[in-house]
């Protein structure tokens, strides 16, 4: 089975540019723990979709803050979870594929929440590559707090 994909890779000249670039190419086509994605690349990757209303807007703002907070906490913090999980729960992978995300992760604003009695958490689309935060977190604690919740106990599809 090998010998038939080196042929097609041959065929039409893959397989020459594979050896000439091989330390390129490893990452393509191993497994490598050395593509550990950083708080900085995971920032890059969020794209907020703030509410056109000025007040909406600015405690989306503030929720987006508090999101990159829990980021950089992830990452520059001794904790049980890295940013890696985070991804993971966003899109399905740990690491970001050699090519790229198709997309930027979407960040959508939930309003209307009783803030007072909701203990909702963050949900993710891994599909659509977006995501629903809550406004209700605002601080970094409660992001910290609502995230860390999320990412232990919401593992697989019926809880994304």
């Amino acid at each position: 089975m090998l010998d038939q994909q080196a042929a097609g890779l041959k065929l039409f000249g893959v397989l020459e540019l594979i050896k000439k670039h091989e330390n390129e190419m490893r990452q393509v086509f191993t497994h490598s723990g050395s593509s550990i994605i950083t708080d900085d690349q995971m920032i890059d990757l969020l794209k907020p979709i703030y509410d056109d209303n000025t007040q909406r807007k600015e405690i989306d703002i503030n929720t987006y803050k508090a999101m990159c907070d829990f980021v950089q906490e992830l990452h520059h913090k001794e904790c049980d979870l890295a940013v890696g999980d985070l991804l993971k729960f966003i899109t399905g992978v740990r690491k970001i594929p050699a090519l790229g995300l198709p997309k930027q992760i979407a960040i959508y604003f939930i309003h209307g929440c009783d803030q007072v009695k909701c203990k909702c958490r963050p949900k993710a689309s891994t599909c659509d590559l977006h995501l629903r935060l809550p406004v209700h977190y605002q601080t970094a604690e409660d992001m910290i707090a609502a995230w860390m919740s999320a990412l232990k106990e919401c593992k697989g599809f019926g809880h994304l």
